[in-house]
């Protein structure tokens, strides 16, 4: 079964999905630096709550 892709519109911007596709599979440096902080609260979060048990 063949995915279903949506047409363009005109003046539409690029999806993220887009992006990452042309630039190797790396993220726009904004949201990588979030994505990649917040990955590292939750890591330090769940080791603290393992940690104390």
């Amino acid at each position: 079964m063949a995915n279903a892709q949506r047409k363009p519109q005109a003046g539409e911007r690029e999806s993220l999905m887009d992006y990452v596709a042309a630039h190797d599979g790396r993220l726009p440096e904004p949201l990588r630096s979030a994505v990649n902080a917040s990955c590292r609260e939750a890591f330090f979060r769940l080791r603290e709550q393992l940690l104390a048990k």
